[in-house]
């Protein structure tokens, strides 16, 4: 998991982990979420506390955590995967917290876009198991001993930092709508509901993995293209960004039906940029409060649930995971939930007319901030992985 800051599921798992019941968690250690009830070190301190030795709650191995010793993820484990009894699993593009799965009777200021699958096989339940557990193997061999109140300091640090260097956009909240996303259960032994799995999207050897399937995906498509992502971001020195937009200009040129939503707080400067790269497709973007998806329906006969974004990190570097769903019946169910946020909550994209303001003089160098990261950065290097 990325993020487990909601004191509501953090109960629910206390309150469902009784007897004899066990939890294993990799879980990443980012900067707090704007709706948390609490941090990801007092998830972790409340969930040893109530579970005692049938918790086993190791952080990931992500380069920036200043509880490991070791990296072997540059950016973040993105993933949000929950394996039950290696029988069933939940896969989200949202987090344990509270803006991601919000509480309806008490809905929290913000409430994101997100969709989510629950699906009930064992072999691909296994599947993702075995990525889980791994990592859950390595990085239980990079763990830095820390006390609580030096955990405490280091999770305040990272907090301010972020809180100064990337403040979080304000926005006016939206008038509710009655939830449109009833729960629906489609039986994998249904021959229409054939489910092929678009595995995690991890560093080597499958580096590029969701790249390929993604864009694989896109040329497919005949008639109906809609896709909905927090947003599309640059990957400078790749190509990867140019290759995926290219991919999608083409089906609009073929006269394909696409549309894509984007958040609004994000969308719009990566729209400009997409036009000034040559890949004109603000006619086919809307914009979208607090969209957290990463989804996709093609031709109304396949669906992707994932963690995935647009971004070199998600693309290449990332631990996330996400669903080839090849079902019209799942695909009907999406397509019905963008096409209510395509007319109802999303906003046709408007190119800025405005001119550049001219670039203020630069400041006096200030002097440098302490960082929160360990005195001996020399300790922390990448980890080897195991090829899988």
């Amino acid at each position: 998991m990325y993020d487990f800051t909601s004191g509501t599921i953090l109960q629910t798992f206390e309150s469902a982990l009784g007897g004899t019941k066990t939890l294993q968690m990799v879980l990443d250690n980012p900067a707090p979420n704007p709706t948390r009830d609490q941090t990801d070190t007092q998830t972790v301190q409340a969930l040893d506390g109530k579970l005692g030795n049938r918790a086993r709650i190791v952080r990931a191995v992500e380069r920036s955590d200043a509880l490991m010793s070791a990296w072997a993820f540059p950016s973040a484990y993105h993933i949000k995967v929950i394996v039950r009894d290696g029988t069933a699993f939940w896969l989200s593009s949202g987090n344990l917290n509270n803006s991601n799965q919000p509480v309806l009777a008490t809905p929290p200021q913000t409430e994101d876009r997100d969709w989510h699958v629950i699906v009930e096989d064992e072999g691909l339940a296994s599947l993702f198991l075995a990525y889980l557990s791994q990592d859950f193997e390595t990085a239980a061999q990079h763990q830095l001993t820390s006390s609580s109140a030096t955990s405490a300091a280091v999770d305040d640090a990272h907090a301010k930092l972020a809180a100064e260097t990337n403040p979080s956009p304000r926005f006016p909240r939206v008038s509710r709508h009655p939830p449109e996303c009833p729960r629906r259960s489609f039986p994998v032994s249904s021959s229409r509901s054939r489910l092929c799995s678009l595995p995690i999207a991890c560093r080597q050897p499958n580096q590029g993995q969701y790249l390929t399937q993604i864009l694989n995906l896109i040329h497919s498509a005949k008639t109906k293209l809609y896709v909905q992502l927090q947003y599309i971001e640059a990957s400078s020195g790749t190509g990867d960004h140019q290759t995926l937009l290219v991919a999608i200009a083409q089906r609009v040129a073929a006269g394909v039906d696409v549309r894509l939503i984007e958040s609004l707080e994000y969308g719009e400067k990566w729209a400009e940029k997409m036009k000034a790269s040559g890949v004109d497709l603000t006619a086919n973007i809307r914009l979208q409060p607090n969209v957290h998806n990463k989804g996709f329906v093609v031709d109304s006969k396949i669906a992707v649930v994932s963690s995935q974004n647009f971004s070199p990190a998600g693309i290449r570097q990332n631990r996330d995971a996400g669903l080839i769903l090849e079902s019209p019946d799942l695909a009907a169910y999406f397509e019905q939930i963008f096409l209510s946020d395509w007319e109802t909550k999303a906003k046709p994209f408007a190119p800025s007319t405005a001119k550049p303001s001219p670039k203020p003089a630069k400041p006096s160098p200030k002097p440098a901030r302490p960082s929160p990261k360990p005195a001996k950065p020399s300790r922390k290097r990448p980890c080897p992985r195991k090829p899988r």
